[in-house]
């Protein structure tokens, strides 16, 4: 999916520390293309799904649809706010601490990934998991 600026119109300044909005959505696109890669080999990767849906979320993807995508680890039907986001952080932090009670491991890595980049300025985009790369 190439992102457009109605896409890119719901990625508020608030929602990300330490990147700005046009490096979000360099990696947000880059991973919308790899997304599509699999797609297109009918491929799945949980590590892609979890940044994926991470990045849709802070951006409030399909806010101008009427449409809320559900934060990623807790599935709440809410667009993002800073709070709504740390609380998203730390619930990934408690999964990736108790990986065996995490039915999708690779999925929660990548929600991680993605708020660390994001909201907790790790300065690693979340484009380089050894998993990300495989099918």
């Amino acid at each position: 999916m190439k992102l457009t600026a109605k896409d890119l119109g719901g990625v508020r300044p608030e929602h990300l520390r330490g990147v700005t909005v046009t490096e979000f959505a360099k990696v947000w696109q880059a991973i919308e293309d790899r997304a599509d890669e699999l797609s297109e080999t009918q491929s799945t990767n949980d590590f892609v799904a979890g940044v994926l849906q991470t990045c849709r979320w802070i951006a409030e993807s399909g806010w101008w649809a009427g449409e809320v995508v559900p934060s990623p680890v807790t599935g709440q039907s809410v667009p993002a706010s800073p709070d709504l986001i740390e609380a998203e952080v730390r619930a990934a932090e408690r999964a990736i601490r108790t990986p065996a009670e995490v039915r999708r491991p690779d999925y929660v890595g990548g929600v991680w990934a993605t708020l660390m980049w994001t909201w907790r300025g790790s300065g690693v985009p979340p484009l380089r998991s050894p998993r990300s790369q495989a099918s």
